[in-house]
């Protein structure tokens, strides 16, 4: 409960999220994993001031 509330989500937001986690496919995943490639990759370095 507090972990959602801390990112901005309501906590009976839990079961919604869930739902759509357990819809995501393998052909979703493949889809996905094709757009990370080297030539996307981005590095930060944050640094204290």
């Amino acid at each position: 409960m507090g972990t959602l509330e801390s990112v901005g989500l309501k906590y009976d937001d839990e079961n919604a999220i869930r739902q759509r986690l357990d819809e995501v496919t393998t052909a979703d995943i493949q889809a996905a994993a094709k757009l990370l490639t080297q030539e996307r990759e981005v590095y930060v370095e944050l640094l204290p001031k």
